[in-house]
Parts: structure tokens; C-alpha cells; sequence
């Protein structure tokens, strides 16, 4: 008797944590950051930036109804998705139809991610459809443009695992600029990130980990690398590659905490890696410890103090 109320105390668990898990994977988040950049340009007003990433069409758990109720609210002046926009085998005018949703809020810049490579995607037309309907794919170019009077250039690499991420072809031809912005799909392109002229590296692909077990840690996750399956904001340091340099500012626990305002101040030659939890699940639909989340990234003068700090969401 002893034995069957164990195993049914067992199952009944198990049920519990299945729901949760298929819930929070629907619950999207919004995580703010608010980023101060010394040298602003006086009388520039503030550039608002939404960063989403692993949306794994079609099969999101995610209401898309949410996702763009949210990028409304966010009222961003730009759209980052940091690849991963498809999973295997879609069809890619599904992403070609939230694209051009999304683009009636602002510009999207999309980079590619192991999923849109791992089934032949014909990237090329890929990219002619998403700049059919207002977005544009970045696969080692870039994009410029003007955002209330501050210059601001984003730099979209190709996917190391599927490509070669070409750093120094792609910055040869961009302007200086207010805000640099490096986006690649996996934080594994940080060592090569150009530190003296960025300031944000966006990516995303661990997806937080997805499902985060205690005492059984990540049981869905791309890398054993620590560093890697952690999403949240990283300081990199000026020179080199030692993963054991890089500085966290904000930690994955952390930012699973809504209602606050991170902030942030760059340091030059200190660019901030802000790993995004992403929208979509891979596997299973379902998340435990990592909820979806978007990125709203707001930059300006020294309007964040002089550290890292929170404040309510207004």
C-alpha cells in the first residue's frame, strides 16, 4: 500500500510539473533594460529596442496575438530577432507573415540561426521575402539608420555552426555610429566581437536552458558550457577570449523577475552581451525556470546612473 501511494504521489507530481511547465512556456515576459551611453548626442532622444530571438515557427507555444500586444506596447523605434525564426522544415512564409506584422511597428533586422540552415533554407530567398514586407535579413551586412537624431548602425552575422561570421568584412563598410549594435544567434561569437566600436552584442540560442529541474539542472540545452546556457547581460572584456573574464551584470535568476528596470552604463571597450531567453521551445513545448521573454531595450544619455541598478516599470 506503502508502495502504490509513493507511485501515485509520483505521477501526480510529475502531472503538476508537466502543466507548469506547458504554462510558463506560453507566459511571455518582457525584460527591461535601460542602457545609458556616455557621448550621446545632445538633444537626441531616447532609442527604443525590442530583441527577440528563437521563436521557432510554427509550432510557438506563444500566443502571436501576445507577442505582437507586446511589441505594441514596447512602441520600439526597432525590431532585433536574433535568429532561429523557423523550426525545421517550415515553411518560410509563415515567418514572412509575423515579419510583416512586426514591421508595422518598426524596422525588423532578422539574422539566421541553426534552424533556418539545418534543412537547405535557400537563404537568399529568404532574405528577398522578409525585405518584400518591410524586414531585412543581416547574413554578415549591415543596416543604418537614424533614430530621433542618434546615429545607430547594427551589424547581423552569419551562424558560426553553419557559416563563418565575418566580423571584419562586415564593420569595414559601417560608419561610426551613436549606438553599435552586433547581433549573431549563439553568445559563442563574442570572442571575435569588435570591443572598440560596440556597445550591445545581441544574441539568444540557449534558450535560458528551457527546462531548468532543481537538482537536475537544464535538461534541454545546446552547450555544457555554463556561461552559455545562462541567458542575462554579460560585460566582455576589452581584449581577449577567456570566457572566465567576462563580467555578469545581470544574472539569468534575475532577470525572470518582472516589474523592474535594469540598468545599465557602457563602459568603452566593454561591450554588453544581453543573451535572450527567447520566445519558442524546441523538443517539447514547455518551459520551467526560464520563461519566453522579449528584450525591451531602452538607450539614451546618462539617464541610468552611474551603476547597474533597478527602478519599477512605469
Amino acid at each position: 500500500m506503502l508502495a502504490l501511494i509513493i507511485a501515485i504521489l509520483c505521477v501526480a507530481a510529475i502531472i503538476a510539473v508537466a502543466l507548469a511547465a506547458l504554462a510558463e512556456a506560453r507566459g511571455l515576459r518582457v525584460t527591461h533594460l535601460s542602457l545609458s551611453v556616455p557621448g550621446w548626442p545632445g538633444g537626441a532622444g531616447r532609442a527604443r529596442i525590442a530583441h527577440l530571438s528563437d521563436l521557432h515557427l510554427p509550432g510557438i507555444p506563444v500566443s502571436l496575438d501576445r507577442l505582437l500586444g507586446v511589441i505594441r506596447d514596447i512602441d520600439p523605434h526597432l525590431i532585433v530577432v536574433s535568429g532561429d525564426t523557423l523550426a525545421w522544415n517550415a515553411d518560410i512564409d509563415i515567418a514572412v507573415s509575423l515579419i510583416r506584422r512586426l514591421a508595422a511597428h518598426a524596422p525588423v533586422l532578422c539574422v539566421t540561426g541553426n534552424s533556418e540552415h539545418a534543412y537547405d533554407l535557400n537563404i537568399e530567398a529568404f532574405g528577398a521575402a522578409i525585405e518584400r514586407v518591410g524586414g531585412r535579413l543581416l547574413v554578415n551586412r549591415h543596416w543604418t539608420g537614424t533614430i530621433g537624431g542618434a546615429n545607430v548602425c547594427v551589424l547581423g552575422l552569419e551562424h558560426r555552426l553553419t557559416g563563418t561570421p565575418d566580423f571584419e568584412g562586415t564593420l569595414a563598410d559601417a560608419s561610426p555610429a551613436d549606438l553599435m549594435i552586433v547581433v549573431a544567434h549563439s553568445p559563442f561569437a563574442w570572442p571575435r566581437v569588435p570591443r572598440e566600436r560596440t556597445h550591445l552584442f545581441l544574441c539568444g540560442h540557449t534558450h535560458g536552458g528551457q527546462l531548468r529541474i532543481p537538482i537536475l539542472g537544464r535538461l534541454i540545452a545546446h552547450s555544457r558550457r555554463e556561461w552559455e546556457l545562462k541567458s542575462g547581460v554579460l560585460e566582455l572584456p576589452r581584449h581577449g577570449s577567456d570566457w572566465a573574464d567576462l563580467r555578469r551584470v545581470y544574472s539569468h535568476e534575475e532577470l525572470c523577475k518582472n516589474g523592474k528596470v535594469r540598468t545599465l552604463r557602457f563602459t568603452s571597450g566593454r561591450p554588453l552581451m544581453c543573451t535572450t531567453r527567447g520566445v519558442g521551445a524546441v523538443i517539447l513545448p514547455m518551459r520551467l525556470g526560464s520563461p519566453p521573454e522579449v528584450i525591451a531595450i531602452t538607450v539614451g544619455g546618462d539617464m541610468a546612473g552611474d551603476a547597474p541598478g533597478e527602478t519599477e516599470v512605469s
